[in-house]
């Protein structure tokens, strides 16, 4: 099969003009879909832009965050820098989703973060250091309130306190705000929110 990180370096090469084009416009270009598509509509959900408290990134900043959910939820064992490519290969692998897949997916997005929002509030997704937007903080807390959701014994009303308690953990906060591309880093964050949230 075709490495999907090689069309996108080819586009990247001739992608010269007077505005150059940031990963996820490219990933708009060439990986083109039912994915692609559902990560437009989900982009303009309230909730959503409520949390960002702006409106929708021309850039698609936006859009690559929520890419980033569901690469983490659905593909965290195989994550390896960087994480451009690693971006690329699961949104080339998985760009023509079926419809159903697609409102399962929708789904999963609106309902963990409608339960992280209802039970954390505005500290969500920022540390104890920071009040600035991280998205290491929210692709590893969505994943792992997506997660944990599927199990018995879940408790959202306990969400608010344990989360507190996460973005307090030195782990935790060296893993969110120091080399957040780092594989163990990468993988410690998923770890540690789903122990600590749980």
């Amino acid at each position: 099969k075709d490495d999907p990180n090689i069309k996108f370096t080819a586009f990247q090469r001739i992608n010269t003009g007077s505005i150059v084009l940031n990963q996820q416009e490219i990933r708009n270009c060439i990986y083109g879909g039912k994915l692609n598509d559902l990560l437009f509509k989900l982009n303009e959900t309230l909730e959503w832009r409520q949390l960002l408290a702006r409106k929708a990134d021309k850039r698609m900043k936006d859009v690559e965050t929520i890419l980033r959910f569901f690469a983490a939820h659905f593909d965290d064992n195989n994550y390896e820098k960087p994480v451009t490519a690693f971006l690329n290969n699961f949104m080339d692998r998985e760009k023509n989703i079926t419809s159903d897949i697609s409102k399962e997916w929708e789904q999963l997005f609106t309902g963990t973060l409608s339960t992280i929002i209802k039970n954390v509030g505005k500290d969500f997704p920022r540390t104890s250091k920071s009040k600035t937007f991280n998205r290491a903080v929210f692709e590893s807390v969505m994943t792992a309130v997506a997660r944990l959701k599927l199990k018995k014994g879940f408790k959202s009303s306990e969400l608010k306190g344990k989360y507190i308690k996460l973005i307090n953990d030195s782990d935790y906060l060296g893993s969110v705000t120091s080399q957040t591309s780092d594989k163990k880093n990468y993988k410690n964050r998923i770890d540690i929110a789903i122990k600590i949230l749980s």
